[in-house]
């Protein structure tokens, strides 16, 4: 499956808000217990889940949602975007990826890093997106489902 280039910008659009979103949630809070990942995709070594709002909670304020028979977690850690990227690309051998984008930016003084990532393995999907700013650590937000999915969000 390829995504349209044009495809491109709602998949980032989404991602941002979600991550967003998310952040505004999380804060700088970290939680205590970890989980297994969304659709038996990994966790990242060392990420804790982040229980105080749910995936599908955080992509509401942000008036989206995620495609049907998808879900999702929410997770934090003090490592880097380049880290948790660098890893799930390693993670997700034997699945094809469909996007893999990175943008970092600067704005009032503090430094941004959002991270996306799109995989399909037969008829599955997986949406990995991280995101960290200056003293907030990184967020990273995995969601499985259809992948069929995956092309209503591009």
């Amino acid at each position: 499956m390829k995504m349209k280039q044009k495809g491109i910008a709602p998949l980032i659009i989404v991602a941002v808000v979600v991550v967003v979103a998310v952040v505004a949630g999380v804060g700088a809070y970290v939680v205590t217990r970890g989980g297994g990942g969304p659709g038996g995709t990994s966790v990242y070594p060392g990420a804790q889940e982040f229980t105080q709002m749910t995936i599908e909670q955080a992509i509401q304020q942000s008036g989206q949602s995620l495609p049907a028979g998808w879900s999702g977690k929410i997770y934090t850690t003090s490592d880097s975007v380049s880290s948790v990227m660098s890893w799930y690309r390693t993670e997700m051998a034997g699945w094809t990826n469909v996007f893999d984008n990175t943008i970092d930016y600067e704005y009032g003084g503090y430094a941004y890093s959002i991270g996306i990532l799109a995989y399909t393995k037969g008829n599955d999907g997986t949406f990995i997106a991280t995101y960290a700013a200056t003293g907030v650590g990184t967020v990273i937000v995995v969601a499985s489902g259809p992948a069929s999915g995956l092309e209503n969000m591009a």
